[in-house]
């Protein structure tokens, strides 16, 4: 026969409580029905007293698991409070009239007050009195949006605000307000609030430094647009239509609809340069002129490159447009202005010239034939314009200074002497001299100085060499020598083009320039250049 297992002396309460109700039933049965355990036999007794034993035992276990879930529990809150309490973003409830009902301490230390000091608090005394009718509205929308009448369930609702510390410090925060009913039904407000102080200065820094950009490009006249491909999508910047002359308030042209906006030949340029681009991942600028809706042009300067995504992708352009019309408009002026000097300054070269053949009637026309072969050689050389330009008024006057020798010996027969040659050698120096002030472009004066030098020194006034002397006076100084040898002279008669170029020929690269010689041989053996007794 078993013994019968005793309590548990870490039963709880609630099991010795249960015990007694079952020993109580017990005895009101035997009392109630008596002969009941009389009729028993010993073995049924003694099995009911086992069965009993085991229930006993069933629920102390049974007990023992619920203390230990009781322990769980008691932890878990205790984690949970501090959870609560030491969360880095605020944690308030508040009751339905606004009252602060708890805080967690990140909440406490974002308002400058103790938790203890914050209870029956009204949360309203914490917002900026500038932001709290916004507080007000969004909480009155928040609690009938929740109420029972209405059936909707509360949903967080963001919501940003200034808030004022306990010591006036002002701070930004958004807030995440839900409305719910406590364990009784009644409202409550929970609110889960953020410091967004140094986004909020980020935000008014980037807020103040887009302004500052937009400013820029107002002022610098600059537009800014993207264009999505796949959609055919054109955004642009509020300058942009300030330059197209557009409303602001109609959507930006399609890619397509440009072609409104440019003249023909700028959108021919354009349309290709984007065609371009898209290919390959070619940025590109190009000098458009538009037209307004009025009808009025202005010129503009536009940058353009690819937009890629994340795969690398090319999905469509964005750039710049810049209004130049004003530099464009001064840049013509100055073109024209230019064209004025430049035909001023050949009337006066030439008159300069005039003066010397005046003086010089054998000579008459040599400067004229030098500036002509000498332009064409530097043409044939392949020389930009301007130095073209240059070569040509230099070659005009290259004899200037000869107004400074006496006219019998520019004019006398026969051979002259070594002082009259040394007098007329004098020229190119003279020239310089009756130049170099004149504000001529350079280098005009001193191409008239070394007109004469040779690349092995031999030449004069200064007796300069190879690289020392200019381009432009090796050029003319090879058309001078030609015309010379091939046209009349007082004291000899004309030699023929076949003598002069016979003697630049074997004399390249040792008195004249290599390349300009060839340049000048092309010019009469295989593409018919001729002097000509006129200019044309």
């Amino acid at each position: 026969m078993n013994k019968p297992v005793k309590s548990s002396e870490s039963a709880t309460p609630q099991a010795t409580a249960l015990r007694k109700r079952a020993e109580e039933t017990v005895r009101e049965k035997t009392v109630q029905s008596p002969e009941n355990l009389k009729a028993l036999s010993p073995d049924e007794v003694r099995q009911m007293l086992h069965e009993l034993e085991v229930h006993q035992v069933e629920l102390e276990m049974q007990n023992e698991e619920l203390r230990r879930e009781h322990e769980k529990l008691d932890a878990a809150l205790a984690r949970y409070f501090d959870l609560y309490d030491l969360a880095p973003m605020g944690y308030v409830t508040l009751s339905e009239q606004g009252l602060i009902l708890e805080a967690n301490l990140a909440a406490s230390t974002l308002m400058g007050v103790t938790r203890g000091d914050l209870t029956r608090q009204p949360f309203s005394r914490f917002i900026l009195k500038e932001d709290c009718d916004i507080y007000y509205l969004h909480r009155k929308q928040l609690l009938e949006a929740h109420s029972p009448s209405s059936g909707q369930a509360g949903a967080p609702q963001p919501l940003e605000l200034r808030m004022v510390k306990q010591d006036g410090t002002t701070l930004w925060v958004h807030m995440d307000v839900t409305a719910a009913q406590d364990a009784d039904g009644t409202p409550e407000c929970r609110i889960v609030m953020k410091d967004i102080s140094a986004r909020k200065e980020a935000e008014e820094e980037l807020r103040k430094s887009q302004e500052q950009l937009r400013d820029a490009h107002r002022l610098a006249h600059i537009g800014i647009w993207n264009w999505i491909a796949e959609t055919d999508t054109v955004t642009w910047t509020e300058e942009l239509y300030h330059i197209t002359g557009r409303d602001p308030m109609i959507p930006a042209p399609t890619f397509a609809e440009h072609s409104n906006i440019y003249a023909p030949e700028s959108w021919d340029h354009l349309k290709e340069s984007v065609d371009r681009a898209m290919k390959t991942n070619e940025a590109y600028q190009l000098e458009l002129k538009l037209i307004r809706p009025d009808g009025t042009t202005r010129w503009v300067i536009a940058f353009g490159g690819t937009t890629c995504d994340n795969q690398g992708r090319i999905k469509g352009l964005h750039g710049t447009v810049q209004d130049i019309t004003e530099r464009w408009q001064a840049e013509e002026h100055l073109k024209e202005t230019l064209e004025k000097l430049r035909k001023s300054l050949i009337g006066t070269i030439q008159a300069l010239s005039s003066t010397v053949e005046t003086r010089d009637p054998y000579t008459a026309g040599h400067q004229r034939k030098v500036s002509n072969l000498a332009r064409a050689i530097a043409q044939e050389m392949g020389l930009p314009y301007d130095t073209v330009d240059t070569i040509r008024m230099a070659g005009i006057i290259h004899d200037i200074g000869k107004i400074s020798v006496p006219a019998e010996i520019l004019s006398k027969p026969g051979i002259l002497s070594s002082i009259e040659i040394s007098l007329i050698r004098v020229h190119s120096q003279s020239g310089y001299d009756i130049l170099k002030d004149v504000g001529l472009p350079y280098p005009i004066a001193e191409i008239a100085l070394q007109h004469h030098e040779r690349l092995d020194g031999s030449g004069y006034p200064q007796g300069l060499k190879n690289g020392q002397i200019l381009l432009e006076a090796r050029i003319i100084s090879i058309a001078d020598v030609v015309e010379a040898i091939a046209s009349y002279r007082p004291y000899r008669p004309a030699l023929g083009i076949d003598v002069a170029l016979e003697e630049i020929e074997k004399n390249a690269e040792i008195l004249y320039d290599g390349e300009a010689v060839e340049a000048c041989l092309r010019l009469f053996r295989e593409k018919g250049f001729e002097f000509e007794s006129r200019e044309s």
